[in-house]
């Protein structure tokens, strides 16, 4: 037996899982887990950077004294785009910056860098302003100051390397999804990087397997000679990987964000927006559409625990299952971008056909039907895009615990649906890991 731990962390909380490999079979156990928020400071959104490392350390350290025997090897997955800045002493200039935030959402994305009709691998098919290209360019107009002194930048996965190892380097599947990359050639995009005023060497170089050992202080003693893996870093990749997705499958990650895709047969040459050109394992090509995902429960929730009526989310289930509302609402309308909004009466505002939903119940499943009816329209997209049409598909993460969603989904689309792990970016995470230490 060998024993093997993944960070994944998301957008709104953080796991550490043990993994055990043997006789070709991969089990894990959840160690630890943890939430995390962003907080405004000076008028911007940041991660609390100094909490997230914090945990990630404690975790790591249940993890050391939970395996009967030493953990050979670690690897972190992350949502993509975030990253932290590095000076040339590699010191993390400022906690990163939160995609969430109003001056990223309201800035205006570039589009016309390069034509959505040029060839597949084109970095600027997306058309989102959150993305990491999208952010340094407004770093470069509106924050010089602080993106002067940066020598590097890392992705919030390889930052947690960094943490664990001191390692500079770039998961391939953050780097080919952050639009500072040319995946045809797996090499930061120069002419593109220099039209725009960047620097090329602020990308690092990317790597996959084995990219260091655990050296930071606080672990090294629990971790001795302990590989840190790299290969699956962004958790959408992981996901796909850890659900075994199929050719044929649409893949549907529902977390807090939601990422529909499929990998993209050799025969694609063109697609165009919106959606973005995702790298996946050992570089396969996937075409996702991203969006709101079980977030706008999470704000729905937050909002009414401050509220004096209590409730449980197994009754709040039981109301939303029970419920005949069938208001529907643009799940990525742009004014959800703003935590702090009133998320149930801006639903109700929202609505745009059907009844106005009036309950807690009502509004959660307005959100399941309008989630559904969001996916549904990706699929169809994404059959075209692929030329043929998909045999099933594959939901993974917290969305597959909500039942009507599920159903909604399957009766709206047809397809066979078969829930993965709800944790699948770990597993996908782990089995990574357990490639990499096998071929090493």
């Amino acid at each position: 037996m060998a024993y093997i731990a993944a960070v994944d962390l998301g957008s709104s909380n953080g796991k550490i899982l043990l993994g055990r490999v043997g006789n070709g079979d991969l089990t894990a156990e959840e160690i630890y887990r943890f939430d995390h928020t962003p907080a405004a400071r000076g008028g911007a959104l940041y991660w609390d950077w100094e909490r997230i490392c914090a945990e990630v350390i404690r975790g790591l350290r249940l993890a050391a004294q939970a395996a009967p025997e030493k953990i050979i090897a670690v690897s972190c997955d992350s949502w993509a785009q975030d990253f932290g800045l590095l000076d040339g002493s590699g010191k993390l200039l400022e906690a990163p910056r939160c995609y969430r935030d109003p001056a990223f959402t309201a800035a205006v994305p570039l589009t016309s860098v390069k034509t959505p009709d040029e060839e597949l691998n084109v970095n600027a098919i997306c058309t989102s302003p959150i993305t990491t290209l999208n952010q340094l360019v407004w770093r470069r107009n509106f924050d010089p100051g602080t993106l002067k002194p940066c020598r590097k930048i890392l992705h919030i996965a390889d930052l947690l390397h960094h943490l664990l190892g001191g390692t500079v380097t770039g998961d391939p599947t953050l780097l080919g999804i952050s639009q500072l990359f040319d995946l045809r050639t797996g090499k930061p995009d120069l002419p593109l990087l220099t039209t725009l005023g960047l620097d090329p060497a602020l990308v690092p170089q990317p790597a996959a397997g084995i990219i260091g050992e655990i050296t930071h202080p606080e672990l090294k003693e629990l971790f001795p000679g302990t590989k840190i893996i790299a290969g699956v870093g962004h958790d959408t990749a992981a996901a796909f990987y850890g659900a075994q997705t199929k050719a044929d499958e649409l893949f549907i990650s529902l977390g807090s964000w939601q990422m529909s895709g499929c990998m993209l047969p050799n025969t694609v040459k063109k697609v165009t927006p919106p959606g973005v050109l995702l790298t996946l394992r050992e570089r396969q090509t996937g075409f996702f559409t991203g969006g709101n995902g079980m977030y706008l429960v999470q704000r729905c929730c937050a909002k009414w625990k401050t509220e004096p009526e209590a409730f449980s989310f197994a009754a709040l289930d039981a109301e939303a299952e029970n419920s005949e509302c069938d208001g529907r609402f643009d799940v990525d309308d742009p004014d959800f971008s703003d935590p702090a909004a009133d998320f149930p009466a801006l639903i109700r505002r929202k609505i745009i056909s059907g009844t106005v939903p009036v309950s807690r119940g009502d509004i959660l499943r307005s959100i399941n039907i309008s989630l559904a009816d969001a996916i549904r329209e990706t699929a169809v997209r994404l059959s075209a895009v692929r030329d043929r049409e998909f045999t099933g598909a594959v939901m993974v993460s917290g969305g597959i615990r909500n039942r009507e969603l599920v159903a909604n989904f399957t009766a709206r689309t047809g397809l066979p649906l078969r829930c993965g792990e709800q944790e699948s970016s770990a597993r996908g995470n782990l089995l990574n890991i357990a490639a990499a230490m096998v071929t090493a």
